[in-house]
């Protein structure tokens, strides 16, 4: 797991409004704790920098290689 310094979380859970980047859900409404996701994983290649970061819902996370490949 790549460590990602704190001023970044901020940046990217600001610029998410704390909504999932996917499905759209508030923090406040899901049932498991939202996280920062790379959106092209590190293995295919993605940079750890900000552009490449969603904050996902845990049920999105699991699936987010097979929505960004399905786009």
């Amino acid at each position: 797991m790549t460590y990602i310094p704190t001023d970044l979380r901020a940046l990217v859970l600001a610029r998410a409004r704390e909504s999932c980047g996917y499905c759209l859900v508030h923090a406040d409404y899901a049932v498991l704790v939202h996280e920062i996701d790379h959106a092209i994983a590190e293995k295919h290649g993605g940079i750890t920098e900000a552009e490449n970061f969603a904050y996902a819902c845990a049920q999105c996370n699991r699936f987010s290689s097979v929505i960004v490949l399905a786009v």
